[in-house]
C-alpha cells in the first residue's frame, strides 16, 4: 500500500504575493474566444474532449499491461500446480533411457528375473494401482503424493498430506499410539475408517498385529515422495536429511508398533513414465516381496535416468 506524501510548502524569498491555486469551488472558468480575440464564443468543450481521450487512451493501455501481467502470472501458477513447469530441478531430467529399461537395469542388480519383469509390465492393464486410486478417492477424494494416513479402523485414521518430515510426524504417530492403547475409540470429525480401502496384499513392512498402519499412497515420479524417502530430489528442500522413512522403520516399524503400506498412487498428468515404474514394483513385490522394499528406494534413486 503506497502512503500519500505530505510536503510543507517552503517560503519564498520573492515579496510578491503568490497566487494561491484556485479551488473547485471559487475559481471561475473564463469562457473561450473566438480567433479574432473579440467575440466570446460558445463554449465547445474540443479540449475537454481531446484531454479525456488521452485519458481513456492511457488508461486502456495501463489496463491491458496489468492483465497481461496478471495473466501471466495465473498461467505460471497453473502449469507449477500441474507439475508442468520446471521448478528448479524438482522433475526428474531423464536421461533418454526407457523407464523399462531403467527398471530392468535395477531387477537385474538384484538378480531379479528382468525379462520376466518386462512381460509383466507390458501385458499388464494396471488395474490393481487404479484400484488402489479409485478406492480411496471414493472415501476422500483426489489426493496430493505423498499423503498419509495414520492409525486403525477402530479409532480412525488422519490424514496427513505432504512429506511432512520425521521430526513432525513423530508426535502424531505416538499421538494415535497412545489412542490405540487407551479406551477412547471416538473418530474425529476430520478422520476416516478406511473400510473400503484393502490393505491385504499390498506392500507391506511390519506385524500384521502391530497397533496402528501407517498407509502411504505415492508416485514414484514425485519428488517430495522422494524426499521422504531420502532422496535428495529438490536441493532447496531439507527434508531427505531426515531420512524420514528409515526412522519410521527403525523407530516404529521393527519395534512392532507400527504396520506400514505402501499404495499406488501415480499421477500420469505429471509424471507421465510412473505408472511404468509402479507396474515394475508391484512385479517384484509379487514375485520377490523381500526385495520389493529396496527396489521400490533404488526406483527414487535413479529418478533422474527414467
Amino acid at each position: 500500500m503506497h502512503q500519500s506524501q505530505m510536503h510543507d510548502e517552503e517560503e519564498t524569498e520573492n515579496e510578491e504575493e503568490v497566487p494561491e491555486p484556485y479551488s473547485d469551488r471559487d475559481a471561475e472558468t473564463p469562457e473561450p474566444y473566438s480567433e479574432d480575440g473579440n467575440t466570446p464564443a460558445p463554449y465547445s468543450g474540443g479540449d475537454s474532449i481531446a484531454l479525456s481521450v488521452r485519458h481513456v487512451m492511457i488508461g486502456v493501455f495501463i489496463l491491458g499491461l496489468a492483465v497481461g501481467f496478471s495473466t501471466g502470472i495465473a498461467a505460471a501458477n497453473f502449469q507449477a500446480l500441474t507439475g508442468l513447469l520446471d521448478s528448479g530441478g524438482q522433475e526428474p531430467t531423464g536421461s533418454g533411457e526407457a523407464t523399462i529399461d531403467v527398471m530392468a537395469d535395477i531387477a537385474d542388480s538384484m538378480n531379479i528375473d528382468s525379462d520376466q519383469m518386462r512381460q509383466y509390465v507390458e501385458s499388464s492393464s494396471g488395474q490393481e494401482i487404479q484400484q488402489d486410486k479409485t478406492e480411496i478417492q471414493g472415501t476422500v477424494g483426489a489426493l496430493g503424493t505423498p499423503t498419509f494416513f495414520i492409525g486403525n479402523s477402530e479409532i480412525g485414521y488422519a490424514e496427513v498430506s505432504g512429506a511432512l518430515p520425521y521430526s513432525r510426524m513423530k508426535p502424531l504417530i505416538d499421538e494415535k499410539l497412545a489412542e490405540a492403547e487407551g479406551d477412547n475409540n471416538t473418530i474425529g470429525e476430520e478422520e476416516y475408517r478406511l473400510e473400503s480401502v484393502n490393505l491385504e496384499g499390498e506392500p507391506t513392512l511390519g506385524e500384521e498385529s502391530a497397533s496402528i498402519n501407517i498407509v502411504e499412497y505415492s508416485d514414484f515420479g514425485c519428488p517430495w515422495c522422494a524426499e521422504w524417502h531420502g532422496v535428495d530430489a529438490i536441493p532447496q528442500r531439507p527434508i531427505d536429511r531426515e531420512q524420514s522413512f528409515t526412522q519410521m522403520r527403525n523407530n516404529y516399524v521393527d519395534t512392532g508398533d507400527v504396520r506400514f503400506v505402501a499404495k499406488d498412487y501415480p499421477v500420469p498428468r505429471s509424471h507421465p513414465e510412473a505408472v511404468t515404474a509402479h507396474k515394475a514394483a508391484n512385479y517384484v513385490w509379487e514375485n520377490n516381496p523381500d526385495r520389493y522394499w529396496e527396489f521400490s528406494q533404488s526406483i527414487y534413486e535413479e529418478r533422474d535416468r527414467w
